[in-house]
């Protein structure tokens, strides 16, 4: 069997494989001679710890967001993004919006008006970094 433990903090991750080892440990005691193996692979790490450490990174972001004429809005995600690969990387990058709504399903969409607004962020970030 294979799962996805994921989680917003790392304390939350530690408390589901907790729950696995315990869950390991009945199973086998309840049924001797089987055997059952725990492996654990990080994939990709939640960057809201790193990109506290970095205040200004979002501070950034948020200006360039307004600079667009809209206003900031934080909202936490979870997944495999490139962000979160590169933030473990040594990195900080805050995920920036792209403009897509109802990510890897069937109804899956984006807005090309939000979408320009993100490149439009994009070059105000560029700005407030050379400045």
């Amino acid at each position: 069997m294979k799962f996805l433990l994921r989680a917003f903090d790392t304390q939350t991750l530690e408390k589901e494989k907790a729950l696995l080892e315990d869950i390991i440990l009945r199973v086998q005691d309840r049924y001797p001679g089987s055997r059952i193996d725990l492996e654990i692979s990080e994939t990709y790490r939640n960057m809201h710890g790193t990109l506290q450490q970095v205040p200004h990174v979002s501070a950034y972001l948020e200006e360039a967001v307004r600079r667009t004429g809209l206003a900031p809005k934080w909202v936490a995600v979870r997944g495999g993004t490139d962000g979160s690969g590169l933030t473990a990387m040594g990195l900080p990058c805050p995920n920036i919006f792209t403009g897509g709504h109802n990510y890897h399903g069937p109804t899956e969409w984006v807005s090309l008006d939000i979408m320009e607004k993100s490149v439009e962020t994009l070059i105000h970030l560029v700005q407030i970094c050379v400045e």
